[in-house]
């Protein structure tokens, strides 16, 4: 993890206090459909931004997250299971409660997540890969959204290189994963998010990673935030 985020962690943020004031910093969220290129976009978008800005940018991803809330002294087995949208019976959150004291409902936890990455977002120079950061950032005003879609036979073509699938597998795990990140950012947003979330919606196959992020460049620009 990063020193920054580390420093940021060693703060231990009162979830309970006054968020600080939204600050002019910039920070960009980058959701997709599964099989599109968001890390490889994260990657190289962090790297011209770090050729044309004096300051140093970080990618938040999932593992960071996970690793974030490891230091908040979370359950991890939790967090992994709200991260992967999966549900959790009422029966299983009592038991829990039961056997430990400090046990904190799935609802809390979804707002401690909640609140960690609005102040990542509200410090500003991160690039937010996934995890409904969208959603949850969006009433903050110094972020640009960018959604990544493609065609599925494109998304199955990916996912069989990527992962050594075949096309039924492939096909099998981007339903899946699709239909897991959808409930995720209904679990945050409470509704079925909007198009009116994303800034920039982007078909994967008909630009490369290198323009799409070139689009981005431009419009941080035009709206100068960099």
């Amino acid at each position: 993890m990063s020193p920054d985020l580390i420093q940021y962690l060693n703060q231990r943020f009162d979830v309970s206090s006054r968020p600080p004031k939204a600050s002019a910093a910039p920070f960009v969220t980058i959701s997709r459909e599964t099989g599109c290129h968001s890390f490889r976009i994260a990657t190289l978008l962090h790297q011209r931004l770090e050729s044309l800005m004096p300051v140093k940018w970080n990618i938040v991803t999932k593992e960071i997250i996970k690793s974030a809330m490891r230091e908040l002294e979370l359950d991890q087995q939790q967090v992994a299971s709200i991260l992967r949208a999966q549900e959790r019976s009422h029966f299983t959150e009592i038991m829990k409660a039961f056997e430990h004291s400090s046990y904190k409902s799935d609802e809390r936890v979804r707002e401690i997540l909640k609140e960690f990455i609005q102040n990542l977002a509200r410090k500003g120079y991160v690039i937010i890969v996934g995890r409904a950061g969208s959603i949850v950032t969006n009433k903050i005003k110094s972020g640009l959204h960018l959604r990544l879609i493609a065609p599925l036979n494109w998304r199955i073509q990916s996912i069989m290189a990527k992962k050594n699938m075949n096309r039924i597998q492939a096909r099998k795990y981007i339903l899946e994963s699709d239909e897991a990140r959808m409930k995720l950012m209904q679990d945050f947003f409470k509704k079925q998010p909007a198009s009116s979330h994303w800034d920039i919606t982007v078909d994967n196959s008909r630009l490369s990673d290198e323009e799409i992020v070139e689009i981005l460049i431009t419009v941080l620009r035009k709206r100068n935030m960099i």
